[in-house]
């Protein structure tokens, strides 16, 4: 097995104990021998540079987290009845998304009778 190039001169402490110096008679001897194993072949060291035996960087490995996923939809909608009456007087309440626009008799404090009440767009401040 060849050396790679870009091997280090000192290792570390825990890979093969001390401060001693690496020959390069060490990592030609054999597979049995070698410290630092080539995990990609030359030829595709650069689609990936991060396993060709060399020093991962942090600046070059993206660590990006996933997307978050968009909230789903609520099933039910609140929507705001406004009187036909003319005088303003309105209900909330709520109805499946899926269904059609509501409209219904109901009693008006201000006109002090029935009338009826048609689904009308709620304005929210942004």
């Amino acid at each position: 097995m060849r050396c790679p190039s870009n091997i280090i001169s000192k290792a570390s402490a825990s890979h093969i104990g001390g401060d001693q110096m690496l020959d390069r008679k060490q990592c030609n001897s054999g597979p049995s021998n070698t410290l630092f194993p080539i995990l990609v072949p030359e030829k595709h060291a650069n689609q990936f540079p991060f396993l060709s035996g060399g020093f991962v960087h942090a600046s070059s490995v993206s660590l990006s987290l996933p997307s978050v996923a968009k909230k789903a939809k609520a099933r039910t909608i609140i929507v705001k009845l406004l009187s036909t009456a003319g005088t303003g007087f309105f209900y909330t309440t709520r109805r499946p998304r899926t269904t059609a626009k509501l409209s219904f008799m109901k009693f008006d404090p201000r006109a002090n009778q029935n009338v009826l009440f048609n689904e009308a767009k709620i304005n929210r401040p942004n």
